[in-house]
């Protein structure tokens, strides 16, 4: 299967194509919707089914057998089990399994936002879906400038409980939790401003995202690179030893700890280089829309695909292109509009890409050209 669009298709920088979902239908039947929040669930809930064994197992270890395990390797794993844990049940309570579904069976209903309907604090941001009921999202440093511009969500529910789904103009990855009945007192009206399409440079939700990534990576890779020097300063000493031998339960330990020491290093340089490719994004000064055909339909309920196809540049040139691990709603853009949004001039190797005036950004790696 394969899609793109026809060569005069290319729309201009002032042409912005989104997927958008149907209001005839219940939302469970949406190609891309259906999918993504049914995989949330199942992944909520195995969260929450997995790891509270498993944090058991750690405190045990770390009690029990810390003359063979040591610390830190039964202690960062007994806290990064919890803290799946706990993520898992408050993404129950805040949406169940049953209740999504219940959902799901509805058609989704655009909400416009009118002059009173959001108000933000320095953290969250408020939007009213009816009287009494405001929807909280965070980061507001993420939301308030995209729902600015484009004051509407997607909505279902909420149900009886005050569960709803929300879905921002674009997206299709979902934010689910409770109703709140008002806004923190000191929540400020925002203010609507016109939509148009800027550079990425002067873009607000361009420059806001950017900085989000940003933040995002360094609040992972700190704690790795310090996990994984406590790990390192733990155990290698151990196998460096003179009475080393991995046959053993220490030995085992260490070992497995230095494997991981390596792999969180590993991952945050990945995470890091990855970082220097978004952040391009933030100072580029033209958006350029590249006709796109990907080789097949990206995976349905993979909130961060992988597309692989080819696209021809402006200049008429061929090339091959592949966008790994990207956000679902760059693959359901490209699907909806055919088109490969690059921040910047296109060139062989990592490209910064995303959609105007829209909160998502990802990498785009293109390949030798090719004859058409």
């Amino acid at each position: 299967m394969s899609a793109g669009i026809d060569a005069g298709a290319v729309p201009s920088r002032e042409e912005i194509v989104v997927y958008e979902p149907r209001e005839d239908v219940p939302a469970g039947e949406d190609p891309w919707i259906g999918p993504l929040v049914r995989a949330a669930s199942r992944r909520r809930r195995s969260l929450a089914l997995w790891s509270l064994p498993l944090v058991v197992v750690c405190v045990y270890v770390l009690v029990e057998g810390r003359a063979w395990a040591g610390v830190a390797l039964p202690a960062v794993l007994a806290l990064f089990f919890a803290l799946r844990f706990s993520s898992g049940v408050y993404g129950w309570y805040m949406s169940s399994p049953r209740s999504r579904e219940r959902l799901l069976a509805t058609p989704l209903r655009k909400i416009d936002l009118g002059e009173g309907d959001l108000r933000a604090t320095k953290r969250a941001m408020y939007a009213r879906l009816a009287d009494g009921q405001w929807f909280r999202f965070r980061p507001s440093s993420v939301y308030v400038p995209l729902l600015a511009r484009r004051r509407y969500v997607w909505v279902l529910g909420p149900d009886s409980a005050g569960r709803v789904i929300v879905f921002l103009p674009g997206m299709v990855q979902a934010v689910a939790r409770r109703v709140e009945k008002t806004p923190p007192a000191g929540a400020e009206s925002v203010v609507e401003v016109a939509a148009r399409t800027v550079v990425p440079k002067d873009d607000p939700v361009v420059q806001t995202a950017a900085r989000f990534n940003v933040l995002y990576v360094l609040a992972s890779v700190v704690p790795s690179v310090l996990v994984a020097g406590w790990f390192a300063v733990s155990y290698v000493p151990w196998l460096l030893g003179p009475d080393r031998r991995i046959d053993t339960l220490p030995g085992i330990v260490s070992v497995y700890g230095v494997l991981l020491a390596v792999f969180l290093l590993w991952t945050s340089f990945v995470m890091i280089f990855r970082l220097r490719r978004l952040a391009g994004a933030a100072r580029a000064v033209v958006w350029t829309p590249l006709r796109i055909t990907v080789d097949s339909a990206p995976r349905r309920g993979v909130a961060f695909p992988s597309l692989t196809g080819r696209c021809t540049l402006p200049d008429d040139t061929l090339r091959s292109v592949e966008l790994r691990r990207v956000s679902a709603n760059i693959g359901a853009a490209i699907e909806a509009s055919g088109v490969l949004w690059v921040a910047g001039t296109p060139r062989g190797g990592g490209n910064a890409v995303g959609v105007p005036g829209h909160p998502f950004l990802g990498v785009a790696k293109l390949g030798p050209a090719k004859k058409p």
